[in-house]
This record gives structure tokens, C-alpha cells and sequence, in this order.
């Protein structure tokens, strides 16, 4: 009796070739996107020539403090926070440091502990540092700087916000709502979605191109009050107070329910540059404001008046 060796065929599995190819295309894409969302202006290294002076006393002040971003973007991104008394911010102390995540104290100015890390957007909630980057979300502990978890995306995280026990990470091609406790994606929903981050109060504070500062109000889709200040900075608000840099050179304090407006800080020389970085943060708890002069590269803190 003659036996007939069967052969099976092999068939490729284009599915999932092709779904593994789709993972990597989307993948590379993001990466390659977020390298040239991060990159800088050859001269953004570099030594400042520049120098300011403040017309109060500050607190502290350092020097050669380099803000990871590109020129003129820092106001669209999150990139100062505070924290038990702590300063977080995206950056480096000197021109030749890659950088990284790093803590100072509030109150003497010094380095607490610092991460690498190419980030785009930090935020503090509670003891937590999040980190958002290219493709992934990391948690830092906020007193010594540990990892506590990481969690890879789909998209570059350019805010966070943490409500209901949930984070919402709102990305430039996608936003997430994650676990804060593990990092675990408990959602992840294409842009424009559902989630993005809702205004205190149901007033929003924003400035224009033009450096206008405005307050809307979502409770009747008017504007409650309009400033024009010529605005180079980010908002610091508070529920009373808005706090802005503007390119005369002035630290401005703006009422937040009538936008009036008063200098309380001037630098000098003066005016600032139109297409480079500056930022204002304020620390309630420790009753500090901190400025960032991106020509200069100087970082101030000084005391709320």
C-alpha cells in the first residue's frame, strides 16, 4: 500500500503584515513629526547676549536656563507647573545639558532633581508630574523624580487635565483619558473629540496674535472684557488675577473680572523680542510668580503682591 506525502501550503499572513505596517507607518509618522515640532533655531543654544534688569526685588534669579520648544511656540504649550512648593519646568540649566524635566525649590531657587526627557507639555496634580512627549505619557514622582509608570500614544500630549479620578491628555492627532494611578488608556479618541479641557468657571482667558488679552464667557458666548497690551507671553491665571508679559517690557497684572490693568514688574532693557519665549507661572501656595525671559534666558521669581 503506497502512502502519499501531503505538502501543506504556506500562506502568508497579509493581514496581519499589513496591520503591523500600519502600526509602524503611524508610529514613524508621529516620531517624525515631533522632531520637527521640537526643533529649535541653531542660535537657540547659544550664550544670551542679552540681560535684564527688574525694577522690584525678586526673590531669586537664575541664569542660562534653556526652555525646550522652538521660538515663539512656548505660549501654546505647558511647559512650567508647580508642586509642594516645587517649580517644574521643561528645559536645561546650561546651553550644553540635552533636555529634561527639572524641579527647583520655590522659595531658594535650587536645583531639586532633574530627568531627561524631550517633553512637550508637563502638568502637577497632586504628588504626580506627567510628562507628555512624542508618543508617550510618563509619570514622574514629584519629589525625587522617579518614574512611576509610562505609557506609550499615538500622538504628541500637549495638555493635561485631571477630573473625576481620570487624566485627560489632549494630543495633537488624538486624545486620551487615562488611568493616573497606572498609566492604563482607559480611552483614545481622534481629534477633535469630546474631551478637551473645560474653562474654570465657565470663563475662558486667552490672548490673540495681536496680543490682546480676552475674556469669554461660555454661559453666553460673549466677551465679558478686552484688553490690548501686546501680550508675548502665556496667561498665568488666578481666580482673581491674570499675570502676562508684554513687549514693552512690563510684567502685567490683569483683573480678572474687569481686566483692568496695572505694570507691577518692568525689565529692562526694553522692548522684548516679538518671536521669542517668555512664560509666566504662579505658585498660590508658595505666593510667588515666576517669569522666564527667553531672550535672556533668565528665570525670576518673585513675591505675589
Amino acid at each position: 500500500m503506497s502512502t502519499q506525502n501531503k505538502t501543506k501550503s504556506y500562506k502568508f499572513p497579509w493581514p496581519i503584515f499589513w496591520i503591523g505596517l500600519f502600526i509602524i507607518v503611524i508610529t514613524l509618522k508621529t516620531v517624525i513629526s515631533s522632531m520637527s515640532d521640537y526643533s529649535i533655531g541653531d542660535d537657540y543654544w547659544t550664550t544670551p547676549t542679552t540681560n535684564h534688569s527688574a525694577s522690584s526685588a525678586d526673590v531669586w534669579m537664575r541664569s542660562e536656563i534653556y526652555i525646550a520648544g522652538g521660538n515663539g511656540t512656548i505660549r501654546d504649550r505647558m511647559l512650567f507647573s508647580t508642586l509642594d512648593h516645587k517649580l517644574i519646568i521643561l528645559g536645561s540649566e546650561h546651553a550644553s545639558q540635552p533636555p529634561g524635566v527639572i524641579a527647583f525649590d520655590s522659595q531658594s531657587g535650587n536645583r531639586l532633581w532633574r530627568v531627561d526627557s524631550k517633553g512637550f507639555s508637563i502638568s502637577s496634580m497632586g504628588s504626580v508630574v506627567f510628562v507628555g512627549s512624542a508618543a508617550e505619557v510618563i509619570a514622574l514622582d514629584g519629589s525625587t523624580g522617579q518614574r512611576l509608570w509610562r505609557t506609550f500614544v499615538f500622538t504628541n500630549v500637549r495638555q493635561f487635565e485631571l477630573k473625576d479620578n481620570l487624566l485627560y491628555a489632549t494630543g495633537t492627532s488624538r486624545d486620551y483619558i487615562l488611568d493616573p494611578e497606572t498609566g492604563k488608556i482607559i480611552h483614545g479618541l481622534e481629534v477633535p473629540s469630546p474631551i478637551g479641557l473645560e474653562p474654570l468657571s465657565g470663563i475662558e482667558y486667552y490672548q490673540n496674535d495681536a496680543g490682546d488679552v480676552i475674556s469669554f464667557s461660555h454661559e453666553n458666548g460673549q466677551e465679558a472684557w478686552r484688553k490690548k497690551a501686546q501680550v508675548i507671553s502665556n496667561l498665568a491665571v488666578t481666580p482673581t488675577y491674570l499675570y502676562a508679559l508684554s513687549l514693552e517690557g512690563d510684567l502685567l497684572r490683569f483683573d480678572a473680572l474687569t481686566g483692568q490693568s496695572e505694570r507691577i514688574v518692568q525689565f529692562s532693557p526694553a522692548p522684548f523680542k516679538w518671536d521669542d519665549n517668555y512664560y509666566v507661572e504662579v505658585d498660590q501656595e508658595a505666593g510667588l510668580l515666576f517669569v522666564y525671559l527667553g531672550d535672556s534666558r533668565q528665570l525670576f521669581a518673585f513675591k505675589i503682591k
